[in-house]
């Protein structure tokens, strides 16, 4: 015999992840509508100016990443720098659980 918590619609986790969800939905929504005023008043043509906004969170954080890893380098081993670096995977996969609560199945890594 199930109560009427085990029933409920949604559980507050859930409500949680669908206000993030639509959070992050508004906020793109917003920067995809304000994007065009930036494109029409830059000073550079539209497949360059395209070039540049795709490519530049991305560089952002790659360039991040070798910033660190070139600080560890030069303040520990090259074994152990380029070690935790190519750890990543490991660490999205702990991260993952512990900062929005997937679980991913063993099943999921054999496929």
């Amino acid at each position: 015999m199930s109560t009427s918590s085990e029933n409920s619609a949604t559980p507050m986790s859930e409500v949680g992840t669908v206000t993030i969800a639509f959070a992050a939905l508004l906020l793109g929504a917003v920067a995809m509508g304000a994007s065009p005023v930036f494109v029409r008043y830059a000073e550079v043509g539209p497949f360059t100016s395209a070039f540049y906004r795709a490519t530049l969170l991305a560089d952002l954080f790659f360039a991040g990443d070798l910033i660190f890893w070139h600080l560890a380098i030069v303040n520990t081993t090259m074994a152990n720098a380029t070690f935790l670096a190519t750890m990543a995977p490991v660490w999205v996969l702990l991260g993952s659980g512990l900062f929005i609560g997937e679980n991913p199945a063993c099943s999921s890594a054999r496929r």
